[in-house]
């Protein structure tokens, strides 16, 4: 099970980041010339700011898992308490 979750949510961030990617990369014209019609219909920026979105969405989907699972992110082991101190 944890593989097919690792696979989608790899296969996903592949599509955000590609999407982003272009979208951050071309011009807006050529963005609606493409199939992208809507992108006529905002300013430059707003396609390029929907682009880093997808970017950050496409990491946002990866990372949090992968570093989760890096023994250098987690916290130490806690230390057993001693019998009557208190924790």
């Amino acid at each position: 099970m944890n593989t097919a979750l690792w696979v989608i949510a790899s296969v996903l961030a592949l599509v955000f980041l590609a999407a982003g990617l272009i979208k951050i990369s071309q011009s807006r014209e050529k963005l609606s010339a493409s199939g992208m019609a809507w992108t006529a219909d905002f300013s430059p920026g707003t396609v390029k700011t929907v682009g880093a979105v997808e970017v950050l969405g496409a990491l946002g989907l990866v990372l949090p898992a992968a570093a989760r699972n890096r023994s250098e992110t987690r916290p130490p082991p806690r230390r057993p308490s001693r019998p009557g101190r208190p924790t």
